[in-house]
């Protein structure tokens, strides 16, 4: 049997009975249409089931509409939901969103650098702190748009194009939350320092224990040496900080390892947050979800993700960036578990 042909733009053209310029101009909104042509083009289009040719229009603008997003771990309720804010964001805007998992593998990291630059995509976001200077610039020197998400990156006077959170902030806020009710033996749980995200989150930690004249006991700090599933590592360091002795509350990194830091303390039958509270960070909707809810630092993930492809799309079309480095506020949640 033969293959039924596909319609075409001068198929749609003559039933919604305009011209094919006006046909691409209402798919590629490069021009004032009014609602009255557009809703006659939108129906032809749904009525004959068109679907425009990417690779022809990609050919006649001399530009392709894919984008590359790398993120660690899709697993992650946090790299999900910024995946997610991306790949919304970038379709709205008509483009394709290749999604790379590298599971923290330098070697996956650089396959598929290597094959975004092959694909000529149109521009590639680094949706995580781990990356060097080495990837930033095989990425310039392929002369595709870079921008990075959950971490900045400074390339001698050069900044490279970033959305994040402030994680100083972030961590003031859960320690000072602590401290105001009364709180000052505060743990710390957290995946390896392996990136610049990290390292803040512990700093402010840090420095928040010590403005508030809080003793720092290294026994209630447990910092992972590798990346694992993130609820075992949050269930396991429960386990390693009472064996040394059993802090009024923990601030754990992120919900996940917080979610496992929950499992184990009731699994113990130690009450939360009544012996001892706990604080994650991220707020991913699960948070709301485990017993007790968890009280955690909201960071908004979704408009970090849409303000990033939004940042990536003006590189594309050749716009300046008054800002390069954007760095959003967190806010603290207070649930059940603190």
């Amino acid at each position: 049997m033969a293959r039924k042909k596909l319609p075409t733009m001068w198929d749609v053209a003559r039933l919604a009975g305009v011209t094919q310029a006006t046909v691409s101009h209402v798919i590629n909104g490069t021009a004032s249409i009014s609602q009255e042509v557009k809703k006659r083009v939108s129906e032809a289009i749904d009525e004959l089931g068109y679907v425009p040719n990417a690779a022809a229009r990609s050919l006649k603008q001399n530009k392709t509409y894919t984008i590359g997003l790398i993120v660690p771990d899709v697993h992650s309720g946090f790299y999900s939901q910024m995946a997610k804010a991306v790949e919304e964001s970038a379709r709205e805007h008509g483009y394709i969103t290749f999604l790379c998992n590298t599971s923290y593998h330098p070697q996956l990291e650089d396959y598929y650098i290597n094959n975004l630059i092959q694909q000529q995509v149109a521009g590639i976001i680094l949706g995580y702190g781990l990356v060097d200077q080495k990837v930033c610039n095989k990425v310039l020197n392929a002369r595709i748009p870079l921008l990075m998400l959950d971490s900045s990156l400074k390339i001698g006077d050069w900044q490279v194009p970033s959305v994040e959170v402030d994680n100083l902030k972030g961590s003031w806020l859960a320690v000072e939350y602590l401290y105001n009710m009364g709180i000052k033996e505060i743990g710390y749980i957290s995946e390896p320092l392996y990136n610049n995200t990290l390292k803040l989150r512990y700093e402010g930690y840090v420095k928040a224990m010590e403005n508030l004249g809080c003793t720092i006991n290294k026994d209630f700090i447990d910092i992972h040496a590798k990346e694992y599933d993130k609820i075992k590592m949050g269930y396991e360091s429960v386990d390693k900080i009472l064996a040394q002795g059993k802090p009024r509350a923990i601030f754990v990194s992120a919900d996940q390892l917080a979610f496992g830091a929950i499992k184990r303390l009731t699994e113990l039958k130690i009450k939360i947050p009544e012996d001892i509270a706990i604080v994650g960070y991220d707020d991913i909707p699960l948070s709301t979800v485990v017993t007790p809810r968890l009280t955690t630092i909201f960071q908004p993930i979704d408009q970090m993700g849409k303000m990033g492809f939004e940042m990536l799309k003006k590189l594309i079309d050749g716009t300046k960036i008054p800002n390069k480095k954007v760095v959003l506020d967190p806010k603290l949640v207070v649930r059940e578990s603190a």
